[in-house]
């Protein structure tokens, strides 16, 4: 059986070739085989986090699943939130905080990035010794474009071929 059949055989109460191995290997795993800094993926979308989990999959030959929930703007009349860098550190890592132009307002959280784990998200400014509306920030540029919607799920799909399953 290919992992797909096995787990779909679970799924559907019918015995399977074998136990499917489906350890959660989460996103560090997955972001830390790229090889890349953790900003890469999380901010450049270079690979998105998606790709490198299927990546892994991949890579250690184990059974597994993906929930696709990068669907874009499903309601159309919401305000276009926009990341910004609003600080820069020596090594690397930086702080972003999202900003609407339509509402003139900065969301009252940062998240701070650096090379080797996720994001730390939901951190107030003020704990990281930054205003809570920045003086200064910087556009973030070179950030991959992917497909969203029904499109993003095709390619998903194809991505993940027979090593497992994905859901929406």
């Amino acid at each position: 059986m290919t992992s797909r059949e096995r787990i779909l055989a679970v799924l559907h109460h019918e015995l399977p070739d074998c136990v499917p191995c489906c350890p959660d290997i989460s996103n560090m795993v997955p972001c830390r085989l790229t090889g890349k800094p953790f900003w890469d993926i999380y901010v450049y979308q270079d690979p998105p986090l998606w790709k490198a989990h299927i990546d892994a999959l991949k890579h250690f030959d184990i059974d597994g699943g993906f929930e696709v929930y990068l669907w874009g703007d499903l309601f159309g009349d919401q305000p276009e939130w926009e990341r910004r860098i609003v600080s820069r550190n020596r090594d690397g890592s930086f702080v972003t905080q999202t900003y609407c132009r339509e509402i003139n307002e900065w969301h009252k959280y940062v998240e701070v990035h650096t090379r080797d784990n996720p994001p730390a998200a939901l951190v107030l400014p003020e704990q990281i010794g930054l205003p809570a509306v920045p003086d200064t920030w910087e556009e973030i540029t070179g950030i991959k474009q992917w497909p969203t919607g029904m499109e993003l799920w095709k390619l998903i799909k194809k991505e993940m071929g027979d090593q497992g399953i994905i859901g929406c």
